[in-house]
């Protein structure tokens, strides 16, 4: 791996870590993962590496890659990964059914089960209008 002008050298021990496709950048990762734990979605001790890594939002896989604690309910879960792969999944480059595959061995309950996502319900909650609004806002930026 280059480091500035210097090469270091990294192993992985295994195959690739479970990840979403590469396709949002570190920063609109980092935003997406600060509003999340300031929020209480994921545990405020949830890497931050781990979670670019995972979400596709940096392909340099962390040495020990840890599955993302959900603390909110698994409809918000569901609907924060559509609206962050709102682009591949509307151009037809991804498609729902791959995505809930993909993201079903990164995210943990808090009993430490991996999570299903859910077929969409309506929820209409604080959190879920928290959730909504962050994204809308991003768009129009």
């Amino acid at each position: 791996v280059m480091d500035g002008e210097h090469a270091r050298y990294e192993e992985h021990a295994g195959a690739a870590a479970p990840q979403l496709p590469l396709y949002r950048t570190r920063d609109e990762g980092t935003r997406l993962y600060e509003f999340l734990v300031r929020g209480g979605y994921i545990a405020n001790d949830t890497d931050r590496e781990c979670w670019l890594y995972a979400m596709g939002c940096s392909a340099d896989q962390p040495s020990d890659v840890k599955p993302i604690l959900w603390l909110h309910t698994k409809e918000q879960l569901r609907w924060m990964i559509k609206a962050l792969y709102a682009g591949m999944l509307d151009d037809g480059t991804l498609r729902l059914a791959d995505l809930n595959h993909r993201a079903r061995h990164l995210f943990v309950d808090k009993s430490g089960k991996y999570i299903d996502i859910p077929k969409p319900r309506k929820e209409e909650s604080t959190e879920m209008d928290k959730l909504t609004e962050f994204f809308e806002v991003r768009s129009r930026n």
